[in-house]
């Protein structure tokens, strides 16, 4: 074992002791690593931290793969993936991997509905590349420069959209697009 290993253990064991502490029952953080992983179709692990959300504890990982850079969050009561965004736009030239199209073996393959009963889609019509595309079109159809920061899928509006956002020196840009459809349910201006 070498010593990012065993330092990652130690941490783990660390705060997988004071979350049970403080909140009962839990996921293993080895369990919610791999749910994450899967969901990015693996790469590297850059950090991981258990924090207190809305509805309780969640681990959040930074994963890398490709040239692509993930935040995913797993709920550590449930072992659900509740989030999944990319951080950064793959460098030119380089294509991405995506997320697979099935989750490995023991990992559960849809979670857990939420947000009215409605699951994350895993593969949705729309996807995240398809989304930066049809939010740079907007964008140039209205003579709007701006630089690409961030996609993520989110529950907004009652919908599961792809938040897109850009930014352009002080000036934020913000899209929501419906990962089913491709329709911009909301585009914002905020300077």
């Amino acid at each position: 074992m070498n010593r990012t290993t065993k330092l990652f253990a130690g941490v783990c064991a660390l705060i997988i002791f004071a979350a049970v502490a403080a909140y009962g029952q839990m996921v293993s953080a080895p369990a919610a690593r791999e749910q994450a992983l899967a969901m990015t179709g693996g790469g590297t692990v850059d950090s991981m931290e258990l924090v207190s959300g809305p509805d309780g504890p969640v681990y959040r990982f930074i994963i890398t793969n490709a040239a692509t850079r993930f935040e995913v969050s797993v709920d550590a009561s449930t072992g659900n993936v509740t989030g999944l965004s990319s951080l950064a736009a793959p460098a030119p030239g380089v294509t991405a991997a995506p997320p697979p199209a099935t989750p490995g073996p023991g990992v559960m393959a849809t979670p857990t509905p939420r947000h009215g009963g409605t699951a994350m889609p895993q593969n949705p019509p729309v996807s995240r590349a398809a989304a930066v595309d049809i939010a740079r079109a907007y964008l140039a159809s209205r003579n709007i420069r701006a630089d690409f920061r961030s996609v993520k899928m989110d529950w907004e509006r009652g919908r599961w959209v792809w938040e897109v956002e850009f930014r352009d020196g002080r000036t934020e840009i913000e899209f929501y697009i419906d990962v089913h459809s491709g329709e911009i349910v909301k585009f914002e201006i905020e300077r």
